[in-house]
């Protein structure tokens, strides 16, 4: 064997290696699942927090050469940091708020597109080749019976989706709080 076909073996075996590694984690999810959360619970905060302390250090240690002491430099840097935010959620928010809407508004119309469209389908099924025509009348029991299996399934999205964001919500919460220590003593922590 050339080095070249070795190498080729080597990555084509590394390749299934981690293939088979990923599947038999994805099998043992419930085991990780948990682990997963408890990490991302304690580090997602801690990351931000990281992020936004090298951020806002230098404005803290800017506005304490001008003499202002320390926890008063990181109130106004949080006042300044809200007040844009207050800003950036007025402007944006009816924006979003009305796109929402109108796509709440519009999920009907275009349920009952696809419908009409199906039933069109249905009413020209003389045009239809007989192998499409025969499948039809199994389409919209397919259809209905589909949508009702995954009612459940759309359900249970939706609350894990406003868990996940109920989650960040409380993990961006918690920022703040330890922004504000890691700037008020970060001279304890780290050398800048």
């Amino acid at each position: 064997m050339s080095h070249k076909e070795k190498l080729a073996l080597k990555i084509m075996a590394s390749t299934i290696m981690v293939l088979i590694i990923v599947y038999l984690l994805n099998l043992n999810q419930f085991i990780f699942n948990p682990i997963l959360e408890i990490i991302g619970a304690v580090f997602l905060p801690i990351i931000f927090t990281g992020i936004f302390y090298y951020l806002c250090r230098p404005l803290v240690q800017w506005l304490e050469n001008r003499k202002i002491p320390t926890i008063v430099a990181i109130l106004l840097l949080y006042s300044v940091i809200g007040s844009l935010l207050f800003i950036a959620i007025k402007t944006l928010g009816p924006i979003i708020h009305e796109q929402f809407v109108s796509f709440v508004d519009s999920v009907p119309a275009m349920i009952d597109f696809v419908i009409r469209w199906l039933e069109s389908i249905q009413n020209q099924r003389s045009s239809i080749p007989s192998v499409v025509r025969d499948a039809l009348p199994d389409l919209n029991e397919k259809l209905k019976t589909q949508l009702n299996q995954n009612t459940g399934y759309i359900a249970d999205s939706i609350f894990g989706a406003f868990s996940w964001i109920s989650n960040l919500l409380l993990a961006f919460g918690l920022v703040p709080f330890i922004l504000f220590y890691a700037l008020k003593d970060g001279k304890h922590f780290a050398h800048d």
